[in-house]
This record gives C-alpha cells, structure tokens and sequence, in this order.
C-alpha cells in the first residue's frame, strides 16, 4: 500500500489508480462533510464526485508540500457553495427551510415562503426517535461541531455525520411523501 503523500505524487504525475485510491481515502470525509449543509442525498453525493472532478483537474497545481485534505475540502466546500447558488427559486428557499427548522424547530423567518414544506417537515420530527431529535438539536439548535458531538456520545465523527445525514435523508423524505399525498 502507497502511503498518502506517494499517491498524491503518483496521480500528480497522471496515475489514474493512485487518484482512485485517493478518492476511496477520503470519499467518506467528504460526504459527511458535504451532508452537513445538504439534506438530499443524490446532491451530496453529486457534489463529492464533482469535488474529486474539480481536485483531478487542479492536481497538477497542487503543491505537494502543503497538507493535501485540507486542499480538499475546500475543492467540496466550494462546490456546496456552487450548489446552492444554482439552485433556483422555491426549492432554494425549501433546502433554507429545512436548514432553518433543524437549528429552531419552533420558529423559521422563512415559513412563509415554504409553508407547506415547513408543515410537513414539522410532523415529521414529531416521530423522530428521541436520540435522533438530540443529534439534531446539538448540531443545528445548540451548533456544537460534529468533533463535540462524536466526543458526547463516544463515536467518531464520521460516524456522527452519517447519522445526521441518514436523520437528514430521513426528514426530507418524509416530507416529501406527505407532500406528495397532499397533492393528490
């Protein structure tokens, strides 16, 4: 096995495999990083493939003395931004009231525009088990960082961010459904 820094050199130098091994590296890292902000799960995962698109291309500029996750990450960071910038309209504003009712369940300045998402997503907190209603409540109400929460419960923090998202996927789907027998 080729450590960290050999892959980055090797795929630097146009090695497909040894950028391949690189993504499955870091892939996961960037997934809970990406579900932090974004609830639908295709998303999150189209943003972490365009993120490794983005850190293929820019690999040859990349100085190899410099830490290469943290170069990463704000590849994926900046591509979270660029999905939220291109998204239009009504689901923008229902992505912000999804974010807006995790950090305050009781309150959202953007209810109006959304309302009928706002509704559905609230009953379906309502059948979140109570562990699940306290990840959420530490992340987004109280915003501990996932590094606190992980320390809390005594998990790693990837382990706490694939919960949220899971929690995440969950609510939106919820919503989605109730939503969907409402227009029928």
């Amino acid at each position: 096995m080729s450590s960290p820094d050999d892959l980055i050199l090797r795929a630097q130098g146009g090695d497909r495999e040894a950028f391949s091994q690189l993504v499955r590296l870091h892939q996961a890292q960037l997934r809970a990083l990406t579900a932090l902000t974004v609830v639908n799960r295709e998303a999150v995962l189209d943003i972490v493939q365009d993120a490794f698109v983005d850190a293929w291309l820019g690999l040859p500029g990349f100085d190899h003395q410099r830490p290469f996750q943290p170069w990463l990450r704000a590849i994926c960071r900046n591509r979270i931004a660029r999905y939220f910038r291109e998204r239009l309209g009504r689901s923008r504003e229902c992505a912000l009231v999804d974010e807006a009712l995790l950090a305050d369940p009781q309150e959202s300045t953007r209810g109006e525009l959304c309302q009928e998402r706002l509704e559905a997503l609230r009953a379906c907190l309502t059948f979140l088990q109570q562990e699940h209603r306290q990840l959420l409540d530490w992340r987004f109400g109280q915003e501990w960082t996932v590094s606190r929460i992980a320390g809390q419960l005594g998990k790693s923090g990837n382990a706490v961010s694939m919960a949220l998202l899971r929690i995440k996927q969950a609510l939106g789907e919820c919503a989605e459904r109730r939503l969907q027998r409402e227009v029928r």
